[in-house]
């Protein structure tokens, strides 16, 4: 899959994604509004049911049917409606009709704009609020009185009443969106694979082929060799088989040491080992002074306890490994800095370069199989981007841990740190 599907393809889903959420909002909003409206119609009903039920407690002149006929005047209001009675009604109707027990209400003159009675001063404070009305008096009637009544947690009753279904919805949404992200960066992380192993397949290829036509040159130079040619050609370009030969093994022992590794079929030879006699004696052996380029190497070795316990040949490769990088990046005159420091239970192995450093979105992945810095169509490093998945895999096998501090055109170094035997 190309890029511009890729981006097609995660364009279409969060588009998708932001129309579902939206339209998902948008039907929670109306199911608030929805049961807000079946709210007000149960307060409705519970004051109407409130105002047939209160003549029976008023006094005896006004126990009728309603009390609009009732003297309207506000002392004798005051009299018919004894407040204690009105409130008990209104907690037991809005109790029965699942409306909350925190109210407010207030009796008020409707032509004077006057309170009368109120329960608390919630309602003078919310007067811009909407209010549930009932009229207590005819409205020919010289004064008109109104109870009104307030629900504060109008909007924490309703939400209650949704809970199960918000949250659900809320819940799904959440899986929806996890998903979309999940996919997203598996998808961005398989293109990323893919790259890889296209970069694998095209340096493995590049690196086989130099040796394998190498070897076919030097064979044919050998096969069309006269009877009496010199001894000593014949051993240069049977060296120069014998090498190429070697180069092809190592390949492809990396190759298959990386396949071990994924299986998980590591097994190591412990043996205690003097750190810094290892260090010189492998950096000797990669005849770095018979390079192309002049490289130096320094030595800083501080750790006054450098006994470990390492299988001495990966251990040995990691060395190599590290050190043909830092040689590798290190520029035109590589100067390749070794240093050990320890303390109570850990020993540091520190391997630093000069060279052009990495970058930090590389920093991320340099441990991974198959990676390698991309430097476009040039191919002026060789390697399969294994070595620095196996020196993080052998380390990691010998219960220690590796870090890599690098800045762009100052150089690279690799800490190790493992325990100290």
């Amino acid at each position: 899959m190309n890029k511009n599907k890729i981006k097609i393809l995660i364009f279409l889903s969060a588009f998708s994604l932001l129309g579902l959420i939206i339209t998902q909002l948008f039907w929670i909003k109306n199911a608030v509004e929805l049961t807000e409206e079946q709210f007000d119609h149960r307060a409705s009903q519970a004051l109407q049911d409130v105002l047939r039920e209160l003549p029976k407690y008023s006094k005896e002149g006004c126990k009728r049917s309603c009390i609009y006929s009732c003297p309207s005047n506000k002392n004798q209001m005051l009299e018919i409606i004894n407040p204690t009675i009105l409130d008990s009604l209104l907690a037991a109707y809005f109790s029965y009709y699942e409306l909350g027990g925190d109210f407010e209400y207030a009796i008020v003159n409707y032509k004077t704009d006057s309170v009368i009675y109120q329960k608390s001063d919630v309602i003078g404070k919310n007067i811009d609020l909407k209010m549930h009305k009932k009229g207590l008096t005819c409205f020919e009637d010289s004064d008109v009185y109104m109870l009104e009544v307030f629900f504060p947690c109008k909007r924490t009753t309703v939400l209650q009443q949704l809970s199960l279904w918000l949250s659900l919805s809320l819940l799904f949404l959440l899986v929806v969106v996890f998903a979309f992200i999940y996919n997203i960066r598996t998808i961005l992380k398989q293109k990323k694979v893919s790259e890889i192993k296209n970069d694998f397949i095209n340096n493995m290829t590049h690196e086989f082929k130099t040796p394998i036509s190498t070897i076919s040159m030097a064979s044919e130079v050998l096969m069309n060799t006269e009877e009496n040619a010199a001894l000593e050609r014949v051993k240069t370009y049977s060296k120069i088989i014998f090498d190429e030969n070697q180069r092809l093994k190592s390949q492809v022992e990396h190759v298959l040491q990386t396949a071990i590794i994924d299986r998980g079929e590591i097994k190591l030879k412990l043996e205690k080992i003097a750190l810094h006699d290892l260090i010189k004696s492998t950096v000797s052996n990669l005849c770095l002074e018979h390079c192309s380029n002049k490289v130096e190497v320094i030595y800083n070795f501080t750790a006054q306890n450098d006994l470990i316990l390492v299988d001495r040949m990966h251990f040995v490769s990691v060395i190599n490994n590290l050190v043909e990088n830092a040689y590798k990046y290190g520029g035109e005159n590589p100067i390749i800095t070794i240093t050990t420091k320890s303390d109570k239970t850990v020993i540091t192995i520190g391997i630093s370069d000069n060279g052009k450093g990495i970058a930090p979105a590389d920093q991320k992945l340099v441990f991974e199989k198959f990676y390698r810095v991309h430097t476009g169509d040039i191919h002026d490093v060789k390697g399969f981007g294994l070595g620095l998945f196996y020196v993080k895999s052998i380390v990691e096998a010998h219960k220690g841990t590796i870090k890599l501090q690098s800045e762009l055109n100052k150089g690279s170094s690799f800490e190790i740190f493992l325990p100290i035997v």
